[in-house]
């Protein structure tokens, strides 16, 4: 039988409707936490070989994995839906936070005046 995820997740792709896989917004939350596959896999109590599963959509994570991620902090809603909800930003926002995150300190300086330059001006 195939999982609830597996169904919506096809149905959205045959539809065209453009967003994220759940697969791509759990990674986005992982590294969010600043996470290995390997550290949030043993977070949840799996393989990590399971984690890189779920984050390619070769597999469907049960009730009891959601469950324990987020109790370590994923954003559980943004995962399954791509609603930043918890978070109050759109789904862009997060990822260029994500961005900003994994730039070298100088680099975050630099989009920081950058923006206090555009936000000045308008």
């Amino acid at each position: 039988m195939r999982h609830p995820f597996d169904i919506a997740l096809r149905s959205n792709q045959k539809n065209n409707i453009q967003m994220t896989s759940f697969g791509t917004r759990l990674k986005k939350e992982r590294m969010r936490l600043g996470l290995s596959q390997k550290q949030l896999a043993e977070l949840a109590g799996i393989q990590t070989n399971a984690q890189g599963h779920y984050e390619r959509d070769n597999r469907s994570p049960t009730v009891r994995y959601l469950h324990a991620i987020e109790s370590h902090g994923v954003d559980i809603t943004y995962v399954l839906s791509g609603k930043l909800v918890a978070h109050g930003i759109t789904e862009d926002e997060h990822s260029a936070i994500l961005c900003r995150r994994a730039l070298p300190e100088r680099g975050r300086k630099l989009i920081d005046e950058m923006l206090s330059m555009l936000t000045t001006q308008a």
